[in-house]
């Protein structure tokens, strides 16, 4: 399970340990050919680095179901993360990998969960990421947006679970 730019790592996982894998969850996943959002946009989200305001305020934009004490958590959480990694970390998303293969290397089965209200991740670039999977099943959390698993854990939880069950054969 990985969740936006950590779906890139746990694709990367899955693919080299193909044979230890039993599924695939992503969460509103960021693609690995990058966001390529303007200039302007990116400039935003490089700015909230170390200052707990502007990652709050971009929670709240991205999770607009988030409650205040969540989005307070996660605000704290961000805030102690230097600018410069932030900034490093928003080229990665964006730019992406140059070299990023139009099909993933792992053949596996691929549960994609996205929320209905992410600005970030959007419908558009969940088609684009499926298509790198044979099969991938999409589901949507309608008033979900980035932190899916923050907001509607229940939810997320049930459909991965689910997922489990269909590829494990399993019984709850």
């Amino acid at each position: 399970v990985g969740q936006s730019l950590g779906a890139q790592i746990a694709e990367l996982v899955a693919a080299q340990r193909e044979d230890r894998i039993s599924g695939l969850v992503l969460l509103t996943p960021v693609p690995f050919g990058g966001t390529r959002l303007p200039a302007e946009v990116v400039a935003e989200f490089q700015a909230v680095g170390g200052n707990r305001v502007a990652q709050r305020q971009s929670r709240a934009e991205l999770s607009p179901e988030l409650d205040d004490k969540e989005l307070d958590r996660l605000a704290d959480m961000g805030a102690v993360v230097a600018p410069d990694v932030v900034a490093h970390y928003v080229n990665l998303w964006n730019n992406g990998a140059a070299d990023a293969p139009a099909m993933s290397a792992y053949s596996g089965p691929v549960l994609i969960i996205r929320g209905g209200s992410d600005a970030f991740v959007t419908a558009d670039l969940i088609g684009a990421i499926a298509a790198r999977f044979a099969g991938a099943d999409v589901h949507i959390i309608d008033r979900g947006g980035h932190w899916l698993h923050v907001e509607y854990p229940g939810a997320v939880a049930a459909m991965v679970l689910d997922f489990l069950e269909s590829v494990e054969g399993l019984q709850s």
